[in-house]
Protein backbone atom coordinates (compact mmCIF):
# COMPACT_ATOMS: atom_id res chain seq x y z
CA UNK A 1 0.00 0.00 0.00
CA UNK A 2 2.96 2.33 0.53
CA UNK A 3 4.51 1.57 -2.98
CA UNK A 4 1.18 2.54 -4.55
CA UNK A 5 0.73 5.91 -2.26
CA UNK A 6 4.13 7.02 -3.23
CA UNK A 7 2.88 5.82 -7.24
CA UNK A 8 -0.09 8.14 -7.03
CA UNK A 9 2.00 11.15 -5.32
CA UNK A 10 4.56 10.62 -8.65
CA UNK A 11 1.45 10.20 -10.98
CA UNK A 12 -0.35 13.85 -9.24
CA UNK A 13 3.60 15.36 -10.07
CA UNK A 14 3.62 14.72 -13.45
CA UNK A 15 -0.21 15.48 -14.43
CA UNK A 16 0.46 18.74 -12.41
CA UNK A 17 3.64 18.99 -14.96
CA UNK A 18 1.93 18.36 -18.37
CA UNK A 19 -1.26 20.69 -16.83
CA UNK A 20 1.46 23.36 -16.77
CA UNK A 21 2.15 23.34 -20.38
CA UNK A 22 -1.78 23.81 -21.55
CA UNK A 23 -1.91 27.31 -19.61
CA UNK A 24 -0.59 30.45 -21.37
CA UNK A 25 0.66 32.93 -18.98
CA UNK A 26 3.86 33.12 -17.52
CA UNK A 27 2.66 33.11 -14.06
CA UNK A 28 0.14 29.65 -14.13
CA UNK A 29 2.84 28.02 -16.34
CA UNK A 30 5.27 28.57 -13.09
CA UNK A 31 2.84 27.95 -11.09
CA UNK A 32 1.59 24.59 -12.19
CA UNK A 33 6.00 23.78 -12.96
CA UNK A 34 7.01 24.50 -8.85
CA UNK A 35 3.41 22.47 -8.06
CA UNK A 36 4.70 19.49 -9.90
CA UNK A 37 8.21 19.90 -8.28
CA UNK A 38 6.73 20.14 -4.91
CA UNK A 39 5.32 16.93 -5.57
CA UNK A 40 8.02 15.40 -6.84
CA UNK A 41 9.85 16.40 -3.62
CA UNK A 42 7.37 15.15 -0.82
CA UNK A 43 7.87 11.52 -2.89
CA UNK A 44 11.44 11.67 -3.12
CA UNK A 45 10.97 12.33 0.51
CA UNK A 46 8.64 9.07 1.18
CA UNK A 47 11.19 7.29 -1.22
CA UNK A 48 14.81 8.55 0.41
CA UNK A 49 15.89 9.65 -2.47
CA UNK A 50 17.37 13.24 -1.04
CA UNK A 51 19.84 13.95 -4.11
CA UNK A 52 16.62 14.48 -6.65
CA UNK A 53 14.40 15.87 -3.10
CA UNK A 54 17.28 18.56 -3.36
CA UNK A 55 17.37 19.77 -6.89
CA UNK A 56 13.42 19.58 -7.17
CA UNK A 57 13.32 21.80 -4.05
CA UNK A 58 16.29 24.17 -5.64
CA UNK A 59 13.81 24.05 -9.03
CA UNK A 60 11.01 25.44 -6.98
CA UNK A 61 13.24 28.15 -5.57
CA UNK A 62 14.33 29.17 -8.71
CA UNK A 63 10.48 28.75 -10.61
CA UNK A 64 9.67 31.12 -7.65
CA UNK A 65 12.69 34.00 -8.25
CA UNK A 66 12.05 33.79 -11.81
CA UNK A 67 8.17 34.44 -11.92
CA UNK A 68 8.57 36.77 -9.14
CA UNK A 69 11.83 39.09 -11.68
CA UNK A 70 9.11 38.55 -14.78
CA UNK A 71 6.24 40.26 -12.42
CA UNK A 72 8.57 43.12 -11.53
CA UNK A 73 9.88 43.24 -15.21
CA UNK A 74 13.61 42.30 -14.13
CA UNK A 75 15.66 40.06 -15.94
CA UNK A 76 16.50 36.52 -15.44
CA UNK A 77 20.03 36.72 -17.01
CA UNK A 78 22.34 36.16 -13.36
CA UNK A 79 20.09 33.84 -12.19
CA UNK A 80 19.83 31.69 -15.13
CA UNK A 81 23.77 31.85 -15.11
CA UNK A 82 23.90 30.96 -11.57
CA UNK A 83 21.51 28.28 -11.52
CA UNK A 84 23.74 26.48 -14.44
CA UNK A 85 26.33 26.73 -12.57
CA UNK A 86 24.77 25.25 -9.72
CA UNK A 87 23.06 22.41 -10.91
CA UNK A 88 26.56 21.53 -12.93
CA UNK A 89 28.47 22.03 -9.72
CA UNK A 90 26.27 19.62 -8.31
CA UNK A 91 25.62 17.08 -11.01
CA UNK A 92 29.90 16.85 -10.99
CA UNK A 93 29.77 16.54 -7.41
CA UNK A 94 26.95 13.94 -7.74
CA UNK A 95 29.29 11.62 -10.32
CA UNK A 96 31.76 12.01 -7.88
CA UNK A 97 30.07 10.69 -5.18
CA UNK A 98 28.82 7.90 -7.27
CA UNK A 99 31.65 7.24 -8.56
CA UNK A 100 34.02 7.18 -5.70
CA UNK A 101 31.29 4.90 -3.74
CA UNK A 102 31.51 2.24 -7.06
CA UNK A 103 35.47 2.28 -6.58
CA UNK A 104 34.81 1.84 -2.72
CA UNK A 105 33.17 -1.65 -3.68
CA UNK A 106 35.97 -2.67 -6.19
CA UNK A 107 38.78 -2.30 -3.81
CA UNK A 108 36.69 -4.58 -1.77
CA UNK A 109 36.72 -7.47 -4.55
CA UNK A 110 40.44 -7.33 -5.17
CA UNK A 111 43.16 -9.64 -3.58
CA UNK A 112 45.96 -7.90 -5.33
CA UNK A 113 47.33 -5.52 -2.19
CA UNK A 114 48.74 -3.00 -5.01
CA UNK A 115 45.38 -2.32 -6.76
CA UNK A 116 43.69 -2.37 -3.26
CA UNK A 117 46.10 0.70 -2.21
CA UNK A 118 45.84 2.23 -5.28
CA UNK A 119 41.92 2.42 -4.77
CA UNK A 120 42.43 3.39 -1.49
CA UNK A 121 44.59 6.22 -2.44
CA UNK A 122 42.53 7.36 -5.20
CA UNK A 123 38.97 7.19 -3.12
CA UNK A 124 40.56 9.51 -0.40
CA UNK A 125 41.46 12.27 -2.61
CA UNK A 126 38.20 12.40 -4.81
CA UNK A 127 36.62 12.39 -1.19
CA UNK A 128 38.26 15.32 -0.26
CA UNK A 129 37.52 17.37 -3.89
CA UNK A 130 34.03 16.44 -2.72
CA UNK A 131 34.34 17.50 0.32
CA UNK A 132 36.10 20.95 -0.71
CA UNK A 133 33.40 21.46 -3.75
CA UNK A 134 30.44 20.81 -1.52
CA UNK A 135 31.32 23.22 1.48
Amino acid sequence: MYEIFIQIIGFLGIALNIISVQFNTHFKIMLFKTLGSLTFVIQYIFLGAWVGMIMDFIGCIRNIIFTHNVQKGKSNKWWVVFFSVFTFVAGVVTIIATWNKSIGYAEKWSTNPSVVLYIAVSISIISIVAKLLTT
